[in-house]
């Protein structure tokens, strides 16, 4: 990001407006997506359910 945003001039007005974004409000708004996205991850993996083994 830092080699290519000299080059792109739109993106320094973003980056100077996402610099002034609270520390707390960014960090748990990145906490909350990993958390969501280790969530719903884990659902997809869970794959289908076996029946169980009758004993004989």
């Amino acid at each position: 990001m830092f080699t290519f945003a000299p080059s792109v001039p739109a993106l320094g007005p973003m980056l100077a407006a996402y610099a002034q974004i609270p520390l707390g409000l960014t960090a748990s708004a990145a906490i909350a997506a990993g958390a969501l996205t280790g969530w719903l991850g884990w659902r997809a993996g869970g794959g289908t359910r076996r029946p169980l083994a009758k004993a004989a």
